[in-house]
């Protein structure tokens, strides 16, 4: 049963969703937004995912309610009613 969830993409991605912020999606795992993320908006595709691959790429980074995929199930994590995604690419810079 898809679950109604708030995705939140940072300003450098909003660029490739004709600068929407905030999406309402409805989905059952990480994964399924991601995929329909990418297919309704193609040139976030090229920025998510590597060339040639369904492989996410390092600097992207996924939240749920706050915390990092990586340390839940990955992409294959679970969704409920109300939960909130954000997805940013990870920020280099310094000295």
């Amino acid at each position: 049963m898809s679950s109604k969830i708030r995705l939140e993409l940072l300003a450098p991605l909003s660029q490739y969703t004709e600068k929407q912020k905030v999406i309402e999606c409805e989905g059952e795992s990480v994964r399924q937004i991601v995929d329909l993320l990418a297919k309704r908006y193609p040139r976030l595709r090229e920025q998510l995912y590597a060339p040639s691959s369904f492989t996410l790429r390092e600097f992207i980074n996924i939240f749920l309610n706050g915390e990092d995929i990586r340390d839940l199930n990955g992409l294959d994590t679970k969704l409920k009613d109300n939960d909130r995604i954000t997805i940013m690419p990870a920020i280099a810079g310094g000295r």
